[in-house]
């Protein structure tokens, strides 16, 4: 970023987020949606080339289970998934995709840090479903 955030520069962010939507598309085009796209899930090869790893969540009934096991990062599901709608869709991808960039940008997550032990999970997830989120200064808004 260019105001002096915790993130990755702007034009790395681009690149890697155009890199991502690419691969996304890429998995549209062969009828496969992620359903579980975070920071973790996303690795860098060696030239730099975004990979796209862990399509394990393949129906509602895991991304449930994960929801309410306590692990992993609440805050780059998307609304639908918190609701319970039906199985991970493109649109859900796309938040979460959002909410990375989001957090490469800023070097914060969407909803705030939710690994603490006093139980802001449920608080995360209710600040998702309300799109309760404020844009850090260091994000550039055009």
């Amino acid at each position: 970023n260019q105001s002096g955030g915790k993130g990755l520069p702007e034009g790395l962010c681009r690149l890697y987020f155009q890199q991502l939507i690419c691969g996304l598309h890429a998995c549209y085009t062969n009828g496969i949606s992620h359903g579980n796209l975070k920071p973790d899930n996303l690795l860098i090869d060696t030239r730099g080339c975004l990979r796209i790893m862990d399509f394990g969540f393949d129906n509602l009934q895991k991304i449930k289970e994960y929801l309410t096991s306590g692990r992993g990062t609440t805050c780059f599901v998307a609304p639908e998934l918190v609701l319970h709608s039906p199985r991970g869709s493109e649109k859900a991808d796309l938040w979460s995709a959002a909410a990375i960039l989001f957090t490469a940008l800023s070097g914060q997550y969407p909803f705030g840090q939710i690994s603490d032990p006093t139980g802001r999970r449920e608080e995360v997830l209710e600040d998702i479903k309300a799109a309760r989120y404020c844009i850090p200064e260091c994000i550039n808004a055009a």
